[in-house]
């Protein structure tokens, strides 16, 4: 069975020439990171070692060290070619970087200097829009949850980001055949755009651009703000809360809240399409109606439907 050693003497001895008379070499190397980069900067804690005989392809060394360790002598290999292969991996034995090194091994051994790890994790960067829009709030998209599943689909990434940050970029993923998932929510998280796209994930950056979700929804969601007498925001006009009343045509009330007037604006999900008449009051700390408007005629019809901005007259 081959030996490893790390210890700093033996690799001075290994850097000599070696026993003339040995049947048998050593394979001396030292590792290092692109840009120059410390094991705790590459996030790598172990260093695999491998090396296999060119001529069999037979593995003859397999062996995982501490990353701090820095280099590795393997002993007694027969004369001939071997491939070394170095794996750089996380605490969680996950692969981060790799190198490789040709080793022609002669009696009494070989040293190959430093090999550099390079990294072969891969990051994705993309963007948002809904039916061609681009922006969050005319679209009526508050959250943006992205999922990425492996080539099994399993989940392998989940998460949400605001949606005004307009796009994202997911880091450190092994390279191959992802696909990725994105969901467009509103502000009570009903999903309103979807879509499903192909994520080949190379090594290095990865930039998919524009990526446009489809409306998902078989309802109407209606979305506006709010300002008083003239353009004021909720404090100069002294408004805490502001109630929403949507009334059918026959007058039934479909839907009605009353929010904090700071919201500066609110979003109805699962309106069937059709017309609808909107109030709006703007109620002080007391629960006094100081400001109204309506009713406002509203027509719903499939998907985002945004009202713009309604100003509320002083009463």
């Amino acid at each position: 069975m081959k030996r490893a050693t790390v210890l700093a003497a033996a690799w001075a001895a290994a850097a000599a020439c070696g026993d003339p008379g040995s049947l048998t070499g050593d394979i001396s190397l030292r590792w290092a990171f692109d840009n120059a980069a410390t094991c705790k900067d590459a996030k790598v804690e172990f260093v695999q070692v491998v090396v296999v005989r060119a001529e069999s392809g037979l593995e003859e060394f397999d062996e995982t060290l501490d990353c701090t360790d820095g280099s590795v002598v393997v002993t007694d290999f027969f004369p001939g070619s071997y491939h070394v292969v170095l794996n750089g991996l996380d605490g969680g034995g996950y692969l981060r970087y790799q190198g490789t090194a040709a080793a022609d091994v002669i009696p009494g051994g070989v040293n190959l200097g430093t090999t550099t790890l390079g990294y072969v994790l891969g990051d994705v960067t993309f963007f948002w829009s809904f039916g061609g829009l681009e922006d969050c709030k005319t679209a009526g998209v508050s959250t943006v949850q992205m999922v990425i599943l492996d080539s099994l689909d399993q989940t392998v990434f989940n998460t949400n980001a605001s949606c005004d940050e307009h796009g994202a970029t997911i880091t450190e993923f092994v390279r191959g055949d992802y696909t990725l998932v994105l969901y467009g929510l509103d502000v009570a998280g009903a999903r309103l755009y979807e879509t499903r796209v192909p994520l080949p994930i190379n090594v290095g950056a990865n930039d998919y651009g524009l990526i446009d979700l489809a409306s998902s929804v078989e309802t109407g969601i209606v979305s506006f703000t709010w300002t008083f007498d003239g353009g004021s925001d909720c404090a100069s006009a002294g408004v805490s809360r502001v109630e929403i009343v949507l009334v059918s045509p026959g007058g039934l009330t479909v839907f009605s809240d009353t929010p904090e007037c700071a919201a500066g604006g609110y979003t109805i999900s699962n309106l069937q399409p059709g017309y609808y008449d909107l109030r709006l009051s703007g109620r002080d700390s007391e629960g006094v109606s100081r400001f109204f408007a309506g009713p406002i005629r509203v027509e719903v019809v499939l998907g985002n439907n945004n009202l713009g901005n309604f100003d509320l007259s002083r009463l």
